[in-house]
């Protein structure tokens, strides 16, 4: 393995980590001592950003001296607080969160990490239950002081000394307003999530693998989140690995800086890894059947040949990693959710070493699958417990975790938990051991109890009803009619592809011998999460179902869903059109002819029909007489696509 830079004199990532971690060790456990350890090789990359078309970077140093320069002027905006007060931090990742996070600390306050997926109302109660009397936010208001980030986090002199940081970081749960949690954590709990990491980098190569000596990793999840501020932040900031830090949440702008920037470390949930691999098939599927089963046939192989396969991936799919994340990546982890076994099997097969983690708000991140086998990976195994953590499967089936690492206090309500590192805590999830390796098996509150007393678990059911035109398959108990099986399927646009789809579920339920306790099986043109969401709620989705708010498709309902249908893709069309001309959207006719009437070139043309080739799979050049018109288009795409 090529030696990683910026590691000093030590032989390679393994030994530095392993030094760095001893000197930590002999120091007190606050987030003072943190602070210094994080910032210590101020000479290393901690930040990249692309500005126009050049690629920026800010070294620990530089980011250590924006902190400190900042944090006066946070103190004063926030009036001289008394110690531990708590801050809300309402932002999206940014450079200037970070500024925010550690400035809130060295006031002597205590950060609040604000989960910007929650609707407003649930945030304003949960800030007037607890006290919370300001929120630095990023252009958001609410009830309660508000100080945009922009005008407090200036810089000016730092102070002489910063005495006591704040005592803990509070992480706030997702779920719904009586289900939220607010999970804080020590300094001394913080350590142990460190040392955790040690266990991947010594049982794991792939983790710490480089491309050209650097190791790059990505800003896209949420810093606010366990999974994010603890995998991400925290593991590889404590050890000085570079963050690349994206401009915009699109899915154009997150690949096109992958590549630009080299980036070597991706962590996600579920939902990017499916995505694309969906997307990845789409285009196979779409030169030629035959080119799809080479495909199939070809991965399988690769799967099968173990860890030295990896070369030969790398090799056969070249085209397809090219399309994807580019040959820069080494190493990524999955979390959050369970992930589909094909999804994990697709990019281990293609070269790209995925692994699948676990953790809670409540206990932060205490697992991850770190065999170097393809075989295993594929399993969708969470691995083994860190050293500082004990699994235990309950009589009940459900996962017991014990650990030093986890949240000190949990407060929910006007309940106030001070944990136990020698107490088990229960999950919820439903969880079996293997060999040593834990397999999840979803949530104990997700269990569907049948008329004849049977429980069904949805995630193991769903993994075996897989339909091709439907994106979302979710299983759930409904108050007013049972168990009920939905799918969305944004393709069903008439009655003929409406009972192909439901009679192949019919099919996918007879064959996992459901039939007769799913008796309900409903299509939606909704999709079965919101934009705000990262992973399922079977609670949200079994809510929605029975309060009416998805489109469910029937032949009644169809002609509807065609008009809306319609005017969605005129709209995205429109933005197709304008981008690949350079104007605004609203100079853009559904019958204004792409040449005579708006000036486009046979260069801009080619911009225009890659674009609907990547939205809808459909290459428009393909006819006699060229589609150029809004209008044209959308006729093409709407009968290609029904």
């Amino acid at each position: 393995m090529r030696k990683v830079k910026d590691i000093g004199n030590h032989p390679n990532i393994q030994s530095f980590v392993q030094a760095k971690l001893a000197l930590y060790e002999n120091q007190e456990k606050n987030y003072k001592t943190l602070y210094e350890m994080m910032f210590s090789e101020r000479d290393n990359v901690m930040a990249e950003y692309t500005d126009g078309y050049r690629i920026k970077k800010l070294t620990y140093g530089q980011f250590r001296q924006w902190i400190e320069e900042t944090a006066p002027a946070v103190r004063a905006a926030l009036g001289n607080p008394k110690k531990d007060t708590i801050v809300g931090i309402y932002m999206d990742n940014s450079m200037q969160w970070l500024v925010a996070f550690w400035s809130v600390l060295m006031c002597g306050c205590r950060p609040l990490l604000m989960n910007t997926r929650l609707d407003t109302a649930i945030l304003e109660q949960l800030l007037q239950e607890h006290g919370i009397q300001t929120v630095i936010s990023d252009g958001k208001m609410f009830s309660v002081n508000t100080l945009i980030a922009d005008d407090i986090l200036v810089r000016g002199e730092p102070a002489a000394d910063w005495g006591d940081f704040g005592s803990e970081v509070i992480f706030m749960s997702s779920g719904t307003s009586e289900h939220i949690k607010l999970c804080a954590y020590t300094g001394n709990n913080f350590y142990y999530q460190v040392c955790s990491s040690y266990d991947i980098v010594q049982k794991c190569p792939d983790i710490v693998r480089s491309y050209e000596g650097q190791i790059k990793h990505l800003m896209l999840l949420p810093l606010y989140h366990v999974f994010g501020f603890m995998a991400v932040y925290l593991w590889f900031g404590f050890f000085s690995r570079s963050f690349v830090f994206l401009k915009d949440m699109s899915p154009t702008t997150i690949l096109a800086t992958i590549r630009k920037h080299n980036v070597t470390h991706i962590f996600a949930v579920p939902m990017v890894w499916e995505s694309v691999h969906r997307e990845a098939e789409r285009k196979i599927r779409s030169r030629s059947e035959q080119t799809y089963r080479r495909f199939a046939l070809f991965l399988k192989l690769c799967n099968r040949t173990g860890n030295p396969g990896s070369w030969l991936a790398k090799r056969v799919f070249r085209e397809v990693r090219d399309a994807s994340f580019g040959p820069s990546v080494q190493c990524m982890i999955t979390g959050g959710s369970a992930i589909a076994r094909e999804t994990l099997e697709f990019y281990n097969g293609i070269g790209y070493p995925l692994f699948n983690g676990y953790g809670m708000t409540e206990v932060g991140i205490t697992s991850v699958e770190t065999s170097h086998k393809k075989s295993v990976r594929n399993r969708g195994a969470v691995g083994k417990p860190f050293t500082h953590v004990q699994y235990a499967v309950a009589p009940d089936g459900q996962l017991l975790i014990r650990s030093k690492a986890m949240a000190s206090r949990i407060v929910c309500g006007e309940t106030v938990t001070v944990t136990d590192p020698e107490q088990w805590f229960d999950s919820r999830d439903v969880a079996r051991m293997e060999k040593g390796r834990f397999y999840l098996g979803g949530r104990a509150d997700d269990l569907i109890v049948c008329e004849n007393g049977e429980n069904i678990n949805p995630v193991l059911v769903e993994s075996k009803l897989k339909v091709d035109s439907c994106q979302q398959l979710c299983l759930f108990q409904s108050k007013k009619e049972g168990p009920v099986l939905i799918a969305y399927a944004p393709d069903c646009c008439d009655d003929e592809t409406l009972q192909v789809i439901t009679q192949a579920l019919r099919q996918a339920l007879l064959q996992a011998k459901l039939t007769g306790e799913v008796k309900k099986i409903a299509v939606t043109a909704t999709p079965l999460m919101g934009e705000a969401e990262f992973k399922l709620s079977r609670r949200t989705v079994a809510r929605k179902y029975d309060g009416g708010e998805f489109f469910i498709l029937t032949p009644h309902t169809m002609d509807t869903h065609r008009k809306q249908l319609l005017s969605q893709t005129e709209e995205a069309l429109c933005q197709c059109f304008a981008q690949a001309l350079g104007k605004p959207e609203l100079q853009i006719g559904i019958t204004d002819d792409f040449f005579t009437d708006l000036g486009g070139t046979s260069l801009d043309y080619f911009m225009l029909k890659d674009s609907i080739l990547v939205r809808y799979g459909v290459d428009i050049t393909n006819q006699e007489q060229p589609l150029t018109t809004v209008k044209a288009c959308c006729q093409y795409i709407t009968k290609k696509k029904g």
